[in-house]
């Protein structure tokens, strides 16, 4: 049931990012985030699969590539004396990819260093949340200018929804005696149709999705009694 709700979180969150960057300006900060926050997935996943001497190397040889490219790249033009617009935009994109590969490779490094403690579980599933509520915040619909929307409409809007899963929930896990997860995994699925559906529904429902994917993340992997981090002996 955990790996079903990590593989929904990663489908939000590619799909999110790839909606992101081509609903945006596609200036070089938006392709920076996009870079960032794809990397992090894909170095999470491959942490569980690959092994930490070869993923490192292989990050410091794809770093290591991507900087002599620029150098390169910036030789070629000083010795040519080129000076294009589409060469000086290949460079500062690669300087992009650089910093996000950076960014990836600090974030490796802690996900190493948390393969040192007794609890990994436990400090994964707070990270977890902690991205996906980072996620959410910046993963939100801009409304058109031209849109009205009466207060009485949001009320509605979000009303309906926790109506609906909290009772669900009731339901679930105190009427069936099942777990919590179920709703979790029904509420991602509903988010996951909502973020690739048309503008009306994810300006309506998008964000009480997310407050109810948030809301049961953080009853299923945070514990209300936590325990002591220890390191490996």
């Amino acid at each position: 049931m955990r790996k079903i709700v990590l593989s929904l979180l990663g489908v939000i969150f590619i799909s999110g990012f790839i909606q992101d960057l081509f609903m945006s300006d596609r200036s070089f900060s938006n392709y920076l985030f996009f870079f960032i926050g794809i990397g992090i997935i894909i170095i999470y996943l491959l942490n569980k699969v690959v092994s930490r001497s070869l993923l490192t190397y292989f990050q410091i040889g794809i770093i290591s590539i991507n900087f002599l490219s620029i150098l390169g790249l910036y030789l070629y033009g000083f010795a040519t004396s080129t000076d294009s617009f589409g060469l000086g935009l290949l460079v500062i994109m690669l300087f992009t990819l650089l910093f996000a590969q950076i960014v990836i490779f600090i974030v490796h490094i802690g996900l190493n260093r948390i393969k040192e403690y007794d609890n990994i579980e436990q400090i994964e599933n707070k990270i977890i949340v902690g991205y996906t509520l980072i996620f959410f915040i910046f993963n939100q619909v801009s409304i058109p200018n031209n849109y009205y929307i009466p207060l009485t409409t949001w009320i509605i809007s979000y009303g309906l929804v926790f109506l609906v899963f909290g009772g669900l929930s009731l339901l679930i896990t105190k009427g069936l005696k099942k777990d919590i997860i179920i709703p979790l995994i029904i509420s991602l699925i509903g988010l996951i149709i909502i973020q690739n559906s048309g503008l009306d529904v994810n300006i309506f429902l998008r964000k009480p999705f997310q407050i109810i994917v948030m809301i049961l993340l953080v009853i299923k992997f945070i514990p209300f009694q936590s325990t002591p981090y220890s390191l490996k002996t």
